[in-house]
């Protein structure tokens, strides 16, 4: 029986302005900007120093890299009402790779501080997805068996890391429709 939700945040409850700002200007994820981003998501480096690399790889300064990710945050809302909508009888927790300071301040400036009854940021961890692990410490945190979650993320190798270990996975396609009709089918199975 399903008991919780991990969602992931960035493109799936909000638009991932990193990847917008590489795709805008020829990067993909296996160039430097994704490996500095990387170490951010490890908590190696902190959110300043991500936009000061980043700047320094792009020419851009910091301040122009940081307009551009800017104009590229966009709330999906549908996704969030369906969330609020899931709390109601379900647990429901963020799994996000992301710098916690950056994130934390994101969710609250947005009002979405009590979006989540748990967040778990790969940055405070120390560990990102796809590594097993991380889906490791969430189980043991909410004491929860994998047959007991469904795990929504935009990038297949992290919705396989959490099938290998038993959890139950989608990857959102960007629809906050096509995502209930999914659960739907997940649940009556």
């Amino acid at each position: 029986m399903i008991k919780a939700f991990l969602f992931d945040f960035f493109d799936v409850v909000r638009a991932d302005s990193f990847h917008a700002w590489m795709r805008k200007h020829g990067y993909t994820r296996d160039d430097a900007p994704g490996e500095v981003s990387r170490r951010m998501d490890e908590g190696k480096i902190g959110i300043q120093q991500f936009f000061a690399e980043l700047a320094e790889i792009s020419g851009q300064t910091k301040q122009e890299v940081i307009n551009e990710m800017d104009e590229a945050k966009t709330l999906n809302t549908e996704v969030v009402e369906y969330i609020e909508k899931l709390k109601n009888s379900f647990t429901v927790a963020m799994i996000s790779n992301a710098d916690a300071v950056h994130l934390r301040d994101e969710l609250k400036n947005r009002g979405l501080g009590g979006l989540f009854h748990y967040e778990f940021i790969s940055s405070e961890l120390g560990v990102a997805k796809p590594d097993k692990e991380i889906f490791e410490i969430v189980l043991r945190e909410l004491s929860l068996n994998p047959d007991e979650v469904i795990f929504i993320d935009d990038q297949q190798k992290n919705v396989d890391a959490a099938k290998d270990l038993g959890i139950k996975g989608i990857v959102f396609s960007g629809s906050a429709r096509v995502l209930e009709d999914e659960v739907s089918r997940m649940l009556n199975d």
